[in-house]
C-alpha cells in the first residue's frame, strides 16, 4: 500500500533558537505553512491538532496553504522566514521527493528544513471516475489499453503523481497528466469524467466514494 506521510519542519536554525530559549517560545502566534491546497487530508489533520495545542502553548496557530511547484512554493516559503520557531511547514512526501526531481532549486530541503514530528500517515487509493465502464483495477487496466487516459495530480513530483507514473508503466500504456492546484478542484472533472482516475489519500475522497460518484 501506498501511503503518505505528513511531516512539520521548520528551519534547522530554529531548533537551536527554541533550545537556548525554551521560556520565551512562543512569543506571538505561530504560522503553518501547508504545501498543499485548502479543504485536503491535511488541513483536516493539522486542524485538530492546533486546536490542542493552542490550549497548551498559549498561542493561537494560523494556517496558510500555499499549494503549487509540487510543494516547493511552501517549503521556500519557510526557509525565508525568520528562523525562530514561529513558522513550520506541513508537507508530504515533496520533502524527500524534490531534491532528486529538480535540479535547478534555490534550496535544498534536507538542509535547509529539520524535521519536528510525523503528523498524520493516510492510506493511498486508486479513484477512477464512475463514468468509466470498469469495476476494478484489471478492467481499468484493460479500458487503458484500448483508449487513453487523463489522470489527475495535485502536481508534478507529489506522491499521485508518481504512483499514475508507476502504475502506468507497469500497466503498460501511456498517461496524459492533468495537474491540479487542489485535490478539490480536481473532483469535478473526476466525476464527470473529464480525468478519468487518480491516485490520492483515502480519506478526502472517501464521500464520493461512497456516494457511487468515483
Amino acid at each position: 500500500m501506498i501511503r503518505l506521510m505528513l511531516v512539520a519542519a521548520l528551519s534547522a536554525a530554529s531548533l537551536c533558537a527554541q533550545a537556548q530559549y525554551p521560556s520565551q517560545f512562543p512569543q506571538r502566534p505561530i504560522r503553518i505553512i501547508i504545501g498543499l491546497g485548502a479543504g485536503g487530508v491535511a488541513d483536516g489533520m493539522v486542524r485538530t491538532i492546533t486546536d490542542e495545542v493552542t490550549l497548551a502553548l498559549g498561542q493561537p496557530f494560523v494556517l496558510e496553504n500555499r499549494p503549487g511547484a509540487g510543494g516547493n512554493i511552501a517549503m521556500e516559503a519557510v526557509i525565508k522566514s525568520p528562523p525562530d520557531g514561529h513558522t513550520l511547514l506541513l508537507i508530504g512526501p515533496a520533502l524527500v521527493i524534490n531534491p532528486a526531481l529538480y535540479t535547478s532549486l534555490s534550496f535544498d530541503p534536507l538542509k535547509d528544513l529539520a524535521s519536528v514530528t510525523t503528523i498524520a500517515i493516510a492510506p493511498f487509493a486508486l479513484f477512477a471516475s464512475a463514468t468509466l465502464p470498469v469495476s476494478n483495477v484489471g478492467e481499468l487496466v484493460a479500458y487503458g489499453k484500448q483508449k487513453k487516459m487523463n489522470y489527475a495530480s495535485v502536481g508534478v513530483g507529489t506522491a499521485g503523481r508518481l504512483a499514475a507514473v508507476l502504475f502506468g508503466a507497469a500497466a503498460g500504456f501511456e498517461l496524459t497528466h492533468v495537474p491540479y492546484r487542489s485535490i478539490q478542484l480536481a473532483v469535478p472533472d473526476l466525476v464527470q469524467g473529464d480525468v478519468q482516475f487518480v491516485f490520492n489519500a483515502y480519506p478526502p475522497l472517501a464521500p464520493m466514494a461512497q456516494a457511487g460518484k468515483l
